[in-house]
């Protein structure tokens, strides 16, 4: 991880933040310290190391100064807070999930973590409403943040938004685990197709139509990630097929 550094002049903050990003899975399994079993100490650990430090690294790197315009200057300013708070909402989803992935087998062998000390119908009333009120509210700031350079980004979030809104109102459920326990209505980012497909597809679209020495990349894109795009296109045909489309078209005609 470090290597880069021999060729590239890194900043002093740069390099502390990489350091961290080893810290942290590091303070996190470390007999001893072991943050995992440490609750809400666990989450947050790992959501630093999965996401929110990379973020970080990310921005430290490529960080551009700030527009002449006003307006624009605001909200480039509004980025990089907005995309930080985003990082640690995803990260916190995505160490939630797995450890809810993981409670029967920590149960098993008494490992204590977050998700096994709270009831399971306390942790499924609490991931849907982090999805509906954390989630949603924060990624639609990203998105108005980037509205000036990258309005796709804020079209991919409605277009998602609309099929699982669309999904909910027809009765679609999602399950984390085969547990009974974790099947959830679904409502918009119960799932990970806007970090998986919608978000990172408008991004390379985006590049493709703002400079078209980019035009390649959303077909690589796709290409490369074609069982994320399998899954979306399998889920719109189970919409179509279960609000029954063809024939309230076809009865719409006659």
């Amino acid at each position: 991880g470090f290597a880069p550094t021999f060729a590239a002049d890194y900043s002093l903050t740069t390099l502390v933040l990489l350091s961290l990003n080893y810290l942290w899975p590091t303070i996190y399994s470390l007999p001893g310290i072991r943050l995992k079993e440490r609750g809400v100490a666990g989450l947050v650990c790992d959501a630093l190391g999965s996401h929110v430090t990379p973020t970080l690294i990310a921005l430290s790197l490529f960080g551009a100064p700030p527009p002449d315009r006003p307006f624009a200057a605001a909200m480039a300013g509004l980025f990089p807070v907005a995309i930080t708070v985003w990082a640690a909402v995803l990260g916190l989803k995505g160490i939630l999930h797995h450890q809810v992935a993981d409670r029967a087998n920590d149960l098993r062998s008494g490992t204590v973590t977050f998700a096994t000390r709270l009831p399971p119908e306390a942790i499924s009333r609490f991931l849907t409403a982090f999805n509906l009120y954390v989630e949603l509210p924060v990624s639609a700031i990203v998105a108005m943040s980037t509205l000036l350079w990258a309005p796709l980004l804020a079209v991919a979030l409605v277009i998602y938004c609309s099929l699982e809104a669309i999904k909910y109102r027809l009765g679609f459920q999602f399950a984390l685990t085969a547990e009974a326990w974790t099947i959830r209505r679904s409502v918009p980012f119960i799932n990970e197709a806007f970090y998986t497909l919608w978000l990172p597809f408008a991004a390379a679209l985006q590049l493709a139509v703002s400079d078209r020495t980019w035009v390649w990349l959303p077909v690589v894109h796709l290409i490369l990630f074609y069982r994320s795009v399998a899954v979306q296109v399998a889920e719109i045909k189970a919409i179509i097929h279960v609000a029954d489309l063809p024939n309230r078209l076809a009865g719409r005609r006659r």
